[in-house]
């Protein structure tokens, strides 16, 4: 049920309407602000009575529309999905007028919700946690902060963008002081929004930024990566800047991640890695195994290719090793023994990733008796054409995400893919305009 102190904002006099709000498949936050009224007969009903639009699954960046059978063809109808309210995801906008500073998220109904990507990471939660397996995971997120408004980079038709910094600033205090009363915004608007943070940081590069969240093991945890997102994007527009998380934003700067740090707990809530050696062996061998088939869930994007680059920071192998974070995989000792998965972009669906490394860990467990050998290291798929064919012809994503949502997902960022790779670029124009 709803916190109290949420149901006393809900009958807040003042409150007028709610960001009601579904997360798309691609990551982004879509919604409406409706009525408290409605919102509060849904309650009555457990948050029945709202629907999506359907061709709102297929909509890529831009709402380039794509054309997916069942779904947002010329053949389909366009009609609506039932959708419901989940009665925990209650949040307060902290920069909103106390008249709409509410947000919570819907989730599809009936056939429709294994195109969820929220619902699909609770349905895994839950199979997991039925086997006595309770993943504990935390993500950070990397992002650049851009010395620019959402007209000028239109206007410089997004070329020769200044960065809120001008030089590399690794967790250097003078840079953190300098932008003290940003930072200052992102540490209180995050309390207010109840994102569990863990700390902010520069990062190493002209502008570049990091949040690291705290771990958990429910749904929460995978909503703070989304909101946490939307926070630094409308703080950053209140500083007159632009925050980008596209995986690689600019040909001198290296990639923006997403990494997902992630353990097992049983029901005492103890480390099973410590206590099983051979299960976190077994997690990290299924990490390996089955992370290039699930690519395309870490990495949607044709953009999310270029970030994996030799020599800084990205992986291209599925390798892994103790503490080294030039690896896919970076084992980490300690009281909190883990595993970092470093190949997510921070342009990565939280939902879609962090399920995609439950999966394949909790494979390796599952099949612990195949593994008698050490996983052979091999090349990621590095193009976004080789991991839609490993997504859309394994096994394991059919089973876990269901043949419609694989179908589904391949092929929408096959086709958006394909309509970007028709797109004359700047660098073919300054290569050919005048010299061919």
């Amino acid at each position: 049920m709803i916190k109290k102190n949420l149901f006393r904002k809900l009958k807040n006099e003042k409150l007028n309407y709610i960001s009601v709000c579904f997360v798309d498949p691609l990551g982004q936050i879509r919604g409406k602000l409706i009525n408290k009224d409605k919102v509060l007969k849904s309650i009555d009903k457990d948050g029945s009575g709202f629907t999506v639009a359907l061709p709102s699954l297929a909509l890529g960046y831009g709402d380039n529309q794509i054309e997916i059978p069942g779904i947002s063809s010329s053949e389909d109808n366009f009609g609506d999905i039932p959708a419901n309210i989940d009665l925990d995801s209650f949040r307060i906008i902290p920069w909103a007028d106390e008249s709409q500073n509410l947000i919570c998220f819907l989730e599809l109904e009936n056939h429709f919700s294994k195109f969820c990507s929220r619902s699909i990471l609770k349905k895994i939660l839950n199979e997991v946690n039925q086997l006595s397996f309770f993943p504990r995971f935390g993500v950070e997120i990397e992002f650049t902060l851009l010395d620019e408004s959402s007209k000028s980079i239109r206007d410089k038709n997004f070329l020769d963008l200044k960065t809120s910094t001008f030089q590399s600033s690794y967790n250097l205090l003078h840079r953190q002081h300098e932008q003290k009363d940003l930072y200052h915004e992102l540490c209180e608007f995050s309390k207010t929004m109840n994102i569990s943070v863990e700390a902010w940081h520069e990062e190493m590069g002209a502008g570049f930024m990091e949040v690291a969240l705290l771990s958990g093991k429910d749904i929460k945890s995978a909503d703070d990566a989304i909101l946490v997102k939307h926070l630094i994007k409308q703080s950053a527009l209140r500083f007159s800047k632009i925050a980008t998380f596209m995986a690689r934003w600019n040909d001198d700067a290296d990639g923006q991640s997403g990494h997902i740090h992630i353990s097992l707990e049983n029901k005492k809530k103890e480390n099973i890695f410590i206590k099983n050696t051979r299960y976190f062996e077994q997690f990290i061998q299924g990490l390996q195994r089955y992370s290039p088939e699930l690519m395309l869930l870490f990495a949607p994007n044709n953009n999310s290719y270029k970030r994996f680059q030799p020599d800084i920071f990205s992986p291209t192998k599925n390798d892994w090793e103790w503490d080294n974070r030039k690896v896919a995989f970076r084992a980490i000792k300690g009281s909190n023994k883990r595993v970092e998965n470093r190949i997510p972009g921070a342009d990565m669906n939280p939902y879609l990733s962090i399920a995609a490394t439950i999966v394949s860990g909790m494979e390796g467990i599952k099949e612990i008796k195949n593994f008698k050998e050490k996983q052979k290291i091999i090349d990621l798929p590095l193009k976004i054409s080789e991991s839609y064919k490993h997504f859309k012809n394994s096994k394991l994503a059919q089973k876990t995400f269901s043949n419609d949502f694989v179908n589904f997902f391949s092929e929408f960022r096959r086709k958006e893919s394909l309509i970007e790779d028709g797109l004359i670029t700047d660098i073919e124009k300054k290569h050919l305009l005048e010299f061919s």
